[in-house]
């Protein structure tokens, strides 16, 4: 003697009302993201190089057990690695227009995906050209934005022309 039981009245016997709708709705989101990727062909944008990513995690959490050990001089991250970086010691803050990726990590409140929406607001639209333009960029409020105040200018472009955005992927700016 065979027995057979299909899935919907397994399903049915398993799960709650409630339970095959929350399924039901999981599905259909899981079925449109995949047809948006199908048809754009966008997956997202993707960190082109983790490693780096990694690197600047390692870096912070270096800097936060240093300054948690009591010894804010050696937390900072030393003088002129870059054009962007504020010098140990010094009491001029950081360029936001020249700033890398590690650079703008170590300001407060700017994390990894922060540090991240900076760098491609000026890649995709060029240098600041005041404080006030940093709430344009996604994730910074009129909050995050009162703790950089003091901390962050904006001075000059690149003499280039070009918006510098070493440390976030390892990859050329996209046009």
């Amino acid at each position: 003697m065979q027995v057979q039981v299909s899935f919907g009245s397994f399903v049915k016997q398993v799960l709650t009302r409630r339970e095959r709708r929350v399924l039901v709705v999981l599905l259909a989101v899981l079925c449109l993201g995949y047809a948006r990727v199908w048809f754009t062909g966008d997956a997202g944008e993707l960190p082109g190089n983790l490693d780096s990513l990694d690197r600047a995690f390692a870096e912070r959490a270096r800097i936060m057990r240093q300054a948690d050990a009591g010894d804010p001089a050696r937390a900072d991250r030393g003088a002129g690695a870059s054009p962007g970086r504020t010098p140990a010691g010094s009491e001029s803050p950081c360029d936001i227009n020249r700033a890398a990726f590690e650079d703008l990590l170590s300001l407060p409140r700017i994390g990894p995906t922060r540090a991240a929406a900076i760098l491609d607001y000026r890649r995709r639209r060029g240098p600041f050209h005041r404080l006030e333009d940093l709430l344009e960029v996604q994730g910074i409020g009129p909050a995050t934005l009162a703790g950089l105040r003091g901390l962050v200018r904006v001075g000059a472009p690149p003499a280039d022309g070009s918006v510098a955005d070493s440390g976030r992927t390892g990859q050329p700016a996209k046009p």
